[in-house]
């Protein structure tokens, strides 16, 4: 070491014996600020007696503080008990705002407490039942707030098992759902009723409501309809059970109910073998095929007429909205149209008599399948070597349009292209279609 540097070491204070033990201190972390002079002694390796002299004589210039906690003093710089003060403030005037709100909540409490104290002792003082309250018995002693009790009594046994019989019986709202629960069952339903939706069936959003009963829990009702066609649902989630119900309408044009007789749908507990369920027994009722209809005698107009009005009301009308032009010239378009010129007077007079115009996307899906890739198409010029392996082609192209239909926004018709000219549009099996087919 050269003369210089023990110079330097000599004449800085922070070498000093006093500098050490701020020099400590400073280093102290938050939440550990404060040391006792044992503590400074073991860290520096001095003697305590050696300490306590020094911290005072240091405390004395201003460079270090100290405060008692307990029967100890422990010491740090200004600083550290300045925050120390600061923090214990803060969690003064903490703890007496939350003593100040524990108060406010057990005031406001006590005060709906009186206020069904006095609504009790209206029903129940006629039947020998008293009613009163810790507070009004024993009084109120000192500022602190505290909390009441309600006190019903009575020495008639009657009059108590009456009392008991009241208390058995549910709230109003008690175990009703919460928001959360309704957005579940509304999903459920939604889920349930997928298999109607895919056959067309919409339900009606503005006569979809919930209500809760304290015998059967929440009961989630609907409207669902299909061209002129309707039914209600009602969904009751704690019994498992979907029922269609019969549902006439006064509307203009009407609607008619597709079911005469409610129809109770038993629920399995997985929602999977719940769907299926109702596909089941909604297949067996023909709701997810069009809807035929016949007129009884006497009716004012014949059963074509009224299949004709549907046509116009559910298809040309909104097909003519849909090109912005009047229903009268796509009347005339499509008397035009040779192909289908011919088409629906067979549709209506042979093969679809009595059948509504209902819009069923899987069967949209087999008619885009039928007249874009077998009807008078090179597929159906070249017929593969067997029945089956074309079923199974018709059957893979149908599955390739299927999401191209939707009973909202109609037919995907770019999609629908690019389905049926897709070279990787294959069989189950791994075979690409275009491969079966050839060149061309």
């Amino acid at each position: 070491m050269t003369p210089d540097e023990r110079h330097e070491i000599d004449t800085s204070p922070d070498w000093t014996d006093d500098g050490q033990i701020v020099w400590f201190l400073e280093q102290r972390t938050e939440g550990n600020e404060l040391a006792s002079g044992t503590d400074i002694a073991n860290a520096l390796r001095v003697q305590p007696s050696m300490i306590s002299w020094r911290l005072r004589r240091i405390a004395e210039n201003g460079r270090i503080s100290s405060r008692k906690v307990g029967r100890r003093e422990l010491w740090g710089t200004p600083e550290h008990l300045q925050r120390l003060r600061a923090e214990e403030l803060r969690q003064q005037r903490q703890a007496e705002a939350q003593r100040a709100a524990t108060e406010q909540h057990i005031r406001e409490r006590n005060n709906q407490l009186a206020g069904i104290r006095r609504q009790l002792k209206e029903v129940v003082t006629e039947r020998g039942i008293d009613v009163t309250s810790l507070g009004q018995v024993f009084g109120t002693s000192g500022q602190e707030a505290q909390p009441d009790v309600l006190c019903l009594s009575t020495q008639d046994p009657a009059a108590a098992e009456w009392l008991l019989g009241r208390l058995r019986r549910p709230a109003p709202q008690e175990s009703a759902p919460n928001d959360e629960e309704w957005a579940v069952f509304w999903e459920q339903l939604e889920e349930l009723l997928s298999p109607l939706a895919e056959a067309g069936w919409l339900d009606d959003v503005e006569a979809s409501f919930g209500e809760y009963d304290h015998e059967a829990g929440p009961i989630l009702s609907t409207v669902m309809h299909r061209t002129c066609m309707t039914m209600a649902v009602e969904y009751r989630p704690v019994d498992n059970s979907l029922e269609l119900q019969p549902f006439d309408s006064d509307d203009n044009p009407p609607l008619f109910s597709v079911l005469d007789e409610p129809v109770v749908i038993a629920l399995p507990d997985n929602m999977s073998q719940r769907e299926r369920a109702i596909r089941e027994r909604a297949g067996e009722l023909g709701l997810l095929d069009a809807t035929r209809v016949e007129l009884t005698e006497g009716s004012v107009v014949s059963t074509g007429e009224l299949v004709r009005w549907q046509f116009h009301e559910w298809l040309f009308e909104p097909a003519a909205g849909g090109r912005g032009i009047r229903v009268e010239q796509l009347l005339r378009e499509l008397d035009d149209d040779r192909h289908f010129s011919s088409f629906i007077p067979l549709l209506l007079g042979m093969f679809a008599v009595g059948v509504l115009p209902d819009v069923v996307p899987d069967t949209a899906a087999l008619g885009i399948a039928a007249w874009c890739w077998r009807n008078e198409t090179a597929v159906e010029d070249h017929h593969l070597p067997s029945d089956v392996l074309m079923a199974r082609v018709n059957m893979a192209v149908t599955e390739a349009i299927q999401p191209n239909v939707d009973p909202f926004d109609g037919v995907d018709w770019d999609g629908v292209r690019q389905a049926l000219t897709n070279p990787a549009l294959a069989l189950p099996d791994g075979r690409r279609i275009a491969d079966l087919f050839g060149e061309g």
